[in-house]
Formats: structure tokens, C-alpha cells, sequence
């Protein structure tokens, strides 16, 4: 599966992210893991874009009592730089959840584009729902990653009979079921989510009935995310009716997100106006509408872009003016390499400057082999003036990244020098490096990534990389792919505990499904035997309701039979909702069969409404 999933968070909160990190991993998830400790001022949001860029679609950032104490931290830098990349995907896709480890109040915290995390869908992973909360947070993350191009299914295979009678309309009668099952839901919080993902599938469909819907929610956070999705579905065909939307959100901080996809619409055609909405934005969230504007204008007016790039307020000691300028410089290289050179030689911030620099030498490297050169020498100076180990070796990974596709040598000297670093570091930051090395490795010289992921101390972290090594090597080398995918398994046999010895085997399983699926379904029978190991019934049940969800991705029967077969009707529940869920794209009919079978309101409503954007996307 493509994708992965970066976790942000703060040390005090390792032991449950090791945890979150388990449960991603056991569901095929490959999750890119970071550590919290930064320097005042550092700049480390190259570290955050690559992470985000590389095949990244999903960005979980965690709190908890220790995270909100620290006015300092890791974490705030990871999240303010973060927003950086949001401009670089459709902002009508979710890509950061939020999650609580405890009953903490989740930061009015800036993540761009008018919004704070507050704005955004949490999900608790505490408390008697926490097992609910987990197993709800990887369906999230597995739906987001089968958006990425190559997850449809494949042509000819049989995604519905209700294609053939027409999708749309069928969709509609399932979310007017579910509409009217979420409506029975005793408790509210549950309710108010469920009505806010039928008002979200609505949006682009039938955006006066989503917008109804919607309204009935109290709560103004779950509100303002249910008509910022109208307004964005909105934005093209009708941006008079989106504007006067989004002016109405009661939640400020969707309600600034909307507006800048209405600025962001609005520029593809007039420019002054789009203007006039940013300039409704307070000025302390301005800065996205205006970045997102400039980066919309690069291609038809580099002047009218680049001065807009130069007006964003320059918060955070100028870090968002310069990734902006940066964006620009990146898209004005395609067709004027020396004005991008430019601006990019003009911005203050080292990686951002270098990041531009790359991106003109691959323009002009065909044409111009000796300035690429010349390029990526300032683009490789400008990051090795960085004083401290860990920036350093970051940003070298990160402009190997850049690189490897027009200079592979240069790209493993740089990966090379970075691996080298990394031995002045120490427990969770040297780990988190060196996974960086791997992933960013993997495609350009397997070999020298299983030299690196073979020296990364953490266990769980170790055989994540090797298993990822190893579904790269599938089809060019299967024995040697093999071969990793065992050294993997021994490495996850020696786990003592039966949950997180589980967790690694089906992670392992996930990578061996379309090549072994028999080994792969061994895997997962050892797994379902240790999760029966597991005393506490909460935690025994989640992991059975995980394991049956993966097992339906491979056998759907015997999916279905364990997900019968667990005893806690909660958790029952689930994993016969998020196998409909599984189902929905290549049989939307037994998937819809499933659904119906679940006892409790809530997910009941929640399957459906997943079925209809199965037969809807």
C-alpha cells in the first residue's frame, strides 16, 4: 500500500505512540516517526515537507497534558512548518488528525490556511473508546491512502452493480438510511460525527442538502469542518454562494480555511479578487491565502506572484515568506529558470533557498549540465552551513531526496554523508533519522537502505524498514525480498507481549499478500492466536477487530467469520463495519450486506456512509 503516515508528538508521550505506531504498522501502514526536542529557532521544516512530499498523505499530531505544558517544544515547529506542504494537495482531502492521549483541550494551534487543529476531527485514544478511537483512526488513514493514484481498482474488475444502474442515486438512498440511523444515536458526540460525515459525502452532490444537515450540528468545531467540505466543493461552480458560506461559519478557524479555498479559486480567474477574499482573513492566518494565491498565479504572472509571496506576513521569524517565495521560484523554473534563480538566490532560509536551487537545476540540467552543477553545489553549501549534527543530516537527506532522480550519485554521497551523522545521535532521534535514510534510500540503492535499516536500534523500527525494503525488491529480486521479509519475521518473533508481537506479523503479512498469500495468511493466523492471548477484553477485542479487517482485505469470508466470532458487541461492530468499508469498492453488494448486519446505529451509519463514498469517489 502506498503512503505513509508521519506522527508528530513529544517524548513524554513515546510509550502511547509506540502503541499508535503498532496498530499503523499492523494494518500495512508505514508510518515515518519523529522525535520532539528542538532548538529554538532552528529551521526544520525541510525535515517536515520531505516527510509530507515523499508519498505521505496522512500527518497524526498527538496531544496530551505534557505536549500543552510545553511552551517549547519539537512538536510546534513540526506543526507551524508542516502547513507548508498543505498548499501542495487538495485542500479538499484530509490529512492531519489530530489525537488525544488524554482529555487535554487540543491547541488553538495554526495549521494553515486559516485553520488551527481545533477545526480538525480528533480522535481519543483514552478511556473505555479508546480501542474504538484506534481502529477508527487506521479506517481513516487506510481510506486516505487508497485515494493515491494506482489504488482504484483495477480496470475490468467488478466495482459495482450499482454502476450499472447508477451509482450516484443509489449512494443517495444509503445516505439518507444513514442520515436517518445517526439521527437515533443516543449519544451525542457520535451523533453530531456521524451527521458531519454524511453532511461531508453530500458536499459535492447535493451541497443545499449537505448544508442542512450541517446546520442541525451544535457543536461549532464539527459545524464549521461539515461547511468548510461544502464551501470546497462549491468553490468552482458557484464562488459567490461558497463565499457567502464560508462567511457564516461559526467556527473561525474552518471558517478561514474555507475562505482561502475561495481566495485560491477566485485567482485562477481574477486575481484582485481573490485578493479582496484573503484580505477578509485575519492577518495572523493571512499568510495561506496569500501563499496560495501567489503559487496559483506563478505560471500565467511570475511579477504579480512573486509580489504577492513577498507581502505574507512574516511570522515565525520569516519562515512562511520564505517557503512561499520558494514555491514560486519552484514553479516559475519550468519556463524562466534565471528569474526563478532569482528569487531563489533572494530568500533568507537555508533549506528553503536550497529547495528552490534543486528544483532549477533539474530544469535546466538536459540543456545546461555545468550551471545544474554549479546549482546543486550552493543548493548542497547552503544546507551544510548548518551548525548542529541532527538539522545538518536532516537536510542532506532531504536535498538527496531532490536529487535523485538527475544526479543518483550525488544523492547517495549526500545520503552517505547524512548515515554518518546519525552516530552522534542517540535513542529516538538517532531511530527517526535513520528510518528517514532508509525510505528516502529505498528505491535509489536497496542495498545501501538494508546497510541503514540494519543499523536503526529500535526493533519495531527495524522490521518496519526491512519489510519496506523488501516490497521494493518483490518483483526485480524475490529471494533477496524473501529473504529481508524473514530476517523480519525472526526480528518480530522475539517481541515478548502478544499484542505488539501480533502487530508486527500482520505488518509483515501486509507486504507478502500479493506475492505469498499463503505465508501472508500464516502470518495472520499466528497473529489472531496472540491477540486471544491478550487478557484485558478492550484490548483483546480491538486487536481481533484489526486482524479481521486485515484478513478481509485478502479472504472476506474468513474476515467476516472472525469479526462474528469476537464477543465484545462493541468491537463486533466495528470490525463488521470497517469490513463493509473494505468491501465497498470491489462489492459494494456484500459490502452493503455487512452493513446491515450491524447492531449499534453509530457504525451502522458510519458503513454506509463509507459504502457511498466507495461508489461515489
Amino acid at each position: 500500500m502506498p503512503g505513509h503516515a508521519f506522527i508528530s508528538y513529544v517524548r513524554e508521550d513515546s510509550a502511547e505512540v509506540d502503541r499508535l505506531q503498532h496498530g499503523l504498522e499492523a494494518a500495512g501502514v508505514r508510518v515515518w516517526r519523529d522525535t520532539v526536542d528542538l532548538w529554538p529557532g532552528e529551521d526544520w521544516r525541510g525535515r517536515i515537507r520531505e516527510a509530507i512530499s515523499s508519498n505521505a498523505l496522512v500527518f497524526i499530531a498527538c496531544f496530551s497534558r505534557s505536549s500543552i505544558a510545553r511552551e517549547i517544544s519539537y512538536q510546534n515547529e513540526e506543526l507551524a512548518l508542516a502547513v507548508g506542504q498543505l498548499r501542495l494537495r487538495r485542500p479538499d482531502l484530509p490529512w492531519i488528525i489530530p489525537v488525544r492521549f488524554d482529555d487535554c483541550v487540543i491547541p488553538d494551534y495554526d495549521i494553515g490556511l486559516g485553520r488551527t487543529l481545533r477545526s480538525i476531527q480528533y480522535v481519543d485514544l483514552f478511556g473505555e473508546h479508546s480501542a474504538e478511537g484506534a481502529l477508527r483512526l487506521v479506517a481513516t488513514v487506510l481510506r486516505i491512502l487508497r485515494r493515491l493514484p494506482g489504488s482504484a481498482p483495477e480496470a475490468g474488475s467488478q466495482r459495482s452493480v450499482y454502476e450499472e444502474q447508477g451509482a450516484i442515486g443509489e449512494a443517495r438512498d444509503l445516505l439518507a438510511e444513514a442520515e436517518r440511523l445517526a439521527r437515533t444515536v443516543a449519544n451525542g458526540e457520535e451523533k453530531e460525527t456521524a451527521l458531519r460525515e454524511i453532511a461531508t459525502a453530500l458536499a459535492g452532490r447535493d451541497p443545499a442538502r449537505a448544508e442542512r444537515i450541517a446546520r442541525v450540528i451544535t457543536d461549532d468545531r464539527k459545524k464549521g469542518e461539515a461547511l468548510k467540505e461544502i464551501v470546497t466543493a462549491l468553490a468552482r461552480q458557484d464562488p459567490v454562494r461558497a463565499e457567502r458560506i464560508a462567511s457564516d461559519i461559526p467556527d473561525s478557524e474552518s471558517q478561514h480555511l474555507a475562505l482561502t479555498r475561495v481566495a485560491e479559486v477566485l485567482a485562477e480567474r481574477d486575481a484582485a479578487d481573490a485578493e479582496r477574499v484573503a484580505a477578509t482573513v485575519p492577518e495572523s492566518h493571512r499568510q495561506w491565502p496569500l501563499a496560495a494565491i501567489a503559487k496559483v498565479l506563478a505560471r500565467r504572472d511570475p511579477a504579480y506572484a512573486e509580489r504577492i509571496a513577498r507581502s505574507v506576513p512574516s511570522h515565525s521569524f520569516g519562515w512562511f515568506r520564505s517557503a512561499a517565495l520558494a514555491d514560486v521560484a519552484v514553479v516559475i523554473a519550468e519556463h524562466d529558470p534565471a528569474d526563478a534563480e532569482r528569487i531563489a538566490r533572494s530568500i533568507p532560509h537555508s533549506f528553503d533557498q536550497a529547495r528552490a536551487l534543486a528544483a532549477i537545476a533539474a530544469v535546466v540540467a538536459g540543456s545546461e549540465p555545468e550551471k545544474a552543477r554549479g546549482l546543486v553545489a550552493d543548493a548542497e553549501d547552503r544546507v551544510r552551513c548548518l551548525p548542529e549534527a541532527r538539522p545538518r543530516a536532516e537536510k542532506l537527506t532531504d536535498l538527496g531526496f531532490a536529487l535523485a532522480g538527475q544526479d543518483p550519485g550525488m544523492a547517495r554521497h549526500l545520503f552517505a554523508d547524512a548515515t554518518d551523522l546519525t552516530h552522534t545521535l542517540r535513542g529516538s532521534d538517532q531511530t527517526s533519522l535513520l528510518l528517514k535514510i532508509v525510505r528516502a534510500l529505498t528505491k535509489l540503492d536497496p542495498a545501501q537502505a538494508e546497510d541503514v535499516a540494519r543499523m536503526i536500534p529500535s526493533l519495531s523500527s527495524q522490521i518496519s524498514a526491512l519489510a519496506d525494503i523488501a516490497k521494493v525488491l518483490a518483483e526485480r529480486d524475490p529471494g533477496k525480498a524473501r529473504e529481508l521479509l524473514n530476517d523480519a519475521e525472526r526480528l518480530a518473533r522475539t517481541e515478548p507481549e502478544p499484542g505488539p508481537q501480533a502487530s508486527r506479523l500482520i505488518n509483515i503479512a501486509e507486504g507478502l499478500a500479493d506475492k505469498d498469500p499463503i505465508k501472508a495468511r500464516e502470518l495472520l493466523t499466528g497473529a489472531e492466536r496472540l491477540a486471544r492471548a491478550i487478557p484485558e477484553s478492550r484490548q483483546r477485542g480491538y486487536k481481533l477487530a484489526q486482524i479481521a479487517r486485515m484478513l478481509a482485505e485478502q479472504d472476506a469470508v474468513g474476515g467476516e467469520r472472525l469479526a462474528r466470532a469476537i464477543t465484545e458487541p462493541r468491537y463486533r461492530n466495528m470490525a463488521l463495519a470497517e469490513i463493509s468499508v473494505v468491501l465497498a469498492e470491489r462489492s459494494p453488494t456484500e459490502a452493503e450486506r455487512i452493513a446491515r448486519t450491524v447492531s449499534d446505529p453509530y457504525f451502522q451509519a458510519r458503513a454506509l456512509t463509507e459504502i457511498d463514498k466507495a461508489l461515489t469517489e
